[in-house]
């Protein structure tokens, strides 16, 4: 009895076993990295017009820092967006580069491995009847990669 028992054991665990052939098989791999761009403002200062500032039509914006991102080598396309009526338009500069704002602009950037920090300067052109006081910075940035 113990012979036959330890026989159909064997033969269910044996017929129960992978069986392993000699195979190999081709695999293709292939990763698409999707070009992205992102633009943050370090900082949002507040504009104060004074009556100083009325009388003179503009006021000059503070520096702003503008992180720049992208990781398209074709570069990246930059848009800011004037976002207050209190003001007709923006003339905005950093390094070589001068955009005028009224709406909007873009503007061109090539690839910078790690992105870079923009120090943007400019100068707000008031609209007829700008009040005096504290306004948030009248723009918006954004970025698109090519």
């Amino acid at each position: 009895m113990r012979t036959v028992l330890a026989t159909l054991t064997a033969a269910l665990l044996l017929s129960s076993a992978p069986v392993l052939a000699d195979t190999s098989a081709q695999m293709n791999v292939s990763v698409r990295v999707l070009a992205r761009a992102t633009v943050t403002v370090e900082d949002q200062p507040e504009i104060e017009i004074t009556a100083v500032d009325v009388e003179r039509g503009y006021v000059d914006l503070p520096a702003v820092q503008v992180r720049l991102r992208s990781n398209s080598l074709n570069g990246s396309l930059l848009q800011a967006t004037k976002t207050s009526e209190t003001f007709s338009s923006l003339e905005l500069a950093f390094g070589n580069t001068t955009m005028v704002i009224a709406p909007e602009s873009w503007v061109r950037m090539p690839y910078t491995r790690g992105g870079e920090i923009l120090s943007v300067r400019g100068r707000a052109r008031l609209a007829p009847g700008a009040s005096t006081g504290r306004h948030p910075l009248p723009v918006h940035f954004s970025a698109s990669a090519l």
